[in-house]
């Protein structure tokens, strides 16, 4: 009887493993039979089915942008709209949406809940979300009511290298031609609670099978008490993890590219280089841009060591852009939540260089063993978000509406929210640090050179065989003349020409270059056109693209 009983206990363990590979893997089974087939790329765009008062009226070709851009819009007469897409996804990887919209709406990813915007938040802007996906296609629908009738919604994606919020459209999008995407979005719904059923069918069963044991075999009884002690630590999400590592997605993009000549910077970099134009320009020769917004030498180095070098490709240069005395100030740009969140989106980990440069600290065992068992368990990662959580709520609660114009008021109002409810550093993240780069201002270059990131730049690049080139930029000129250096500034390059010659590092300075002046500019030092720039930067810089 016992016999009997465990063979049904086994066969039921089995069926539940099955459905739980199934539910798991429902999704992408339904993309790739019955949505991909059916996506018409050749008419990019949104199925957009409006429902109102007076009858259903289908609308095709539909186009979602970015917020500031076009939007699919409702008709004032309707207060309902369903909008379906399929998204091409290029890359396996971690990818960032954004979704804005009027009045209440959902955005629904291969039948699971996305992003929701809920009137009364105060702003029409979901917070962004990272979500893990699977290169091919996936199904996007978007539920949009507006109770007064009419509204619009906006889809965005942040896809790395740049991380700029970019359009869904052309190519990422296509037409789900298909009657039936009902039906097949609710079986896709369906793979979330088969899956809970059978998880938990499947635990339920294997415990049946093992506490007997335990009774038996006292190391087994040890071994199942810790596993049910560690698995809500194990299975609770992170809800602290916003900015995942996308080094493993850059690492496939460079293998795949195999560029000769790869370029480092920020919005500098970005503003002035066309990787197509240049790689027509040098006969087809591919190029490939590692752009970090904002990011200084201290990011310059994380993205060599940590997106470049992993991908083992072996590119005839690497072009690193800067400007002013950037490269001897590691410490600046290196704080605040937009660059912490840059910092652990490029880097796997506490890097013990950076640490020390960026910040004067030092990574022990001790801190690394902590940092591990935290991603390990994100139930103790989870305290601090749900403290910061906290502690906004409180803020906004006792004043609603406050904005920064009210600085002082701002400051008092934390500091008694700190004190009233135990939290520590409530609204820290909604502190900016300065973009501004200080490029202009006179520094000593030998007497900052060693403690900057500059020697780690150039000692891993010998160590991989990647030859160096540092391209400093022309900051805007003035209206009436060329730019034209300072001379502490004058003094600063030519240390730094000599430093680098000294290491077998080129450098090229554009500064006073007579065919970049202020009508080339667009805000601030940024080229209004990179299609304009790259022709010259091929011209004064080709003998370093051989």
């Amino acid at each position: 009887m016992m016999a009997k009983r465990h063979r049904i206990a086994l066969l039921v363990l089995v069926a539940a493993l099955a459905g739980l590979l199934v539910s798991l893997n429902l999704a992408a089974l339904v993309n790739r039979l019955v949505i991909a087939p059916r996506a018409v790329r050749a008419q990019q765009g949104w199925r957009v089915c409006f429902s109102g008062p007076a009858r259903s009226l289908p609308v095709d070709g539909y186009t979602a942008f970015l917020e500031g851009g076009s939007r699919v819009g409702l008709n004032p007469d309707f207060h309902h709209v369903v909008a379906w897409s399929a998204w091409f996804v290029p890359e396996t990887g971690q990818y960032k949406m954004g979704f804005a919209a009027d009045g209440t709406a959902d955005l629904w990813l291969d039948g699971r809940p996305v992003i929701r915007v809920r009137p009364g938040t105060g702003s029409r802007h979901a917070p962004e979300r990272w979500l893990a996906l699977r290169r091919g296609v996936h199904l996007l629908r978007v539920e949009l009511d507006s109770a007064s009738g009419g509204g619009e919604f906006s889809i965005g994606v942040r896809i790395p290298p740049l991380m700029r919020m970019k359009h869904l459209e052309g190519d990422m999008v296509a037409m789900p031609r298909l009657g039936s995407l009902d039906t097949w979005w609710w079986i896709m719904r369906l793979a979330r609670p088969m899956a809970l059923f059978s998880g938990a069918l499947a635990m339920s069963v294997l415990l049946y099978l093992l506490l007997p044991l335990t009774l038996a075999h006292r190391s087994l009884a040890v071994s199942v008490t810790v596993l049910l002690a560690l698995a809500p630590s194990l299975l609770i999400p992170d809800m602290g993890r916003r900015e995942p590592y996308i080094g493993p997605m850059v690492h496939r993009e460079l293998a795949r590219r195999q560029p000769q000549f790869v370029f480092i910077g920020n919005s500098m970099l970005w503003s002035r280089i066309d990787d197509n134009l240049l790689s027509h320009l040098l006969g087809g020769v591919p190029t490939y841009s590692i752009v970090n917004f904002g990011g200084l030498s201290a990011i310059h180095y994380l993205a060599l060591k940590y997106l470049l070098i992993p991908s083992n490709i072996h590119p005839r240069r690497v072009f690193i852009f800067f400007r002013g005395t950037t490269l001897v100030q590691p410490s600046m740009r290196t704080t605040g939540p937009y660059y912490e969140a840059l910092i652990r989106r490029i880097s796997p980990g506490p890097d013990a260089e950076f640490e020390r440069l960026a910040h004067g600290r030092r990574v022990s065992v001790a801190s690394g063993l902590r940092l591990a068992l935290n991603r390990l368990f994100a139930v103790q990662g989870n305290r601090r978000s749900v403290r910061d959580a906290l502690g906004q709520a409180a803020l906004f609660m006792v004043v609603p509406g406050l904005d920064n114009e009210h600085a002082k008021e701002r400051q008092q109002l934390l500091a008694r929210v700190n004190e009233r409810f135990g939290l520590k550093n409530v609204g820290a993240a909604m502190d900016q640090e300065s973009m501004r780069s200080n490029a202009r201002d006179p520094l000593a270059f030998r007497s900052a050179v060693n403690d900057s990131f500059l020697p780690a730049i150039i000692r891993l690049a010998r160590e991989h065989d990647l030859p160096l080139a540092f391209i400093r930029v022309q900051e805007r000129p003035p209206a009436d003349g060329l730019m034209q250096d300072t001379p502490e500034m004058q003094r600063f390059m030519a240390d730094l020409r000599s430093y680098l010659e000294q290491n077998n590092v080129a450098l090229y300075d554009f500064t006073g270059d007579p065919e970049l002046p202020l009508a080339m500019y667009g805000q601030g030092d940024h080229i209004r056109e990179p299609k304009e720039y790259t022709p010259i930067f091929f011209k004064r810089v080709r003998t370093l693209l051989q």
